[in-house]
């Protein structure tokens, strides 16, 4: 089994090819049913054919889960934001927020610190 410390691409089919992309060039994972939005640093958005929950047993370690919809790499977090409402958000480096689930805020405010 590999861990994930040594993946560093996720293979994408598309159009019957097989493309690598790089860890480093994704800024999140979005879900979306059986399949997974990337979004990649070059503004492109990549469907992949696993889900979410599949995606993050493969990148356990390098990808925190923050959001029932979302994965995102802990490097690409700027900060942790709190709106009232207990709503909380995530600025990421290059500008964009997502959500947090409420339940994941605590883990993740533990793994920021």
């Amino acid at each position: 089994a590999q861990t994930t410390n040594d993946l560093k691409f996720l293979a994408v089919k598309k159009a019957g090819k097989v493309n690598l992309i790089e860890l480093q060039d994704l800024y999140y994972i979005r879900g979306a049913g059986i399949y997974s939005e990337l979004h990649l640093k070059n503004g492109q958005t990549t469907l992949h054919d696993k889900s979410l929950e599949k995606l993050e047993q493969l990148l356990i370690g390098s990808f925190e889960r923050t959001h029932k919809s979302y994965l995102v790499p802990l490097r690409e977090i700027e900060q942790i934001m709190v709106q009232s409402g207990s709503r909380y958000h995530l600025l990421l480096k290059n500008g964009e927020i997502l959500p947090i689930g409420r339940a994941r805020y605590k883990e993740l405010k533990k793994k920021m610190s």
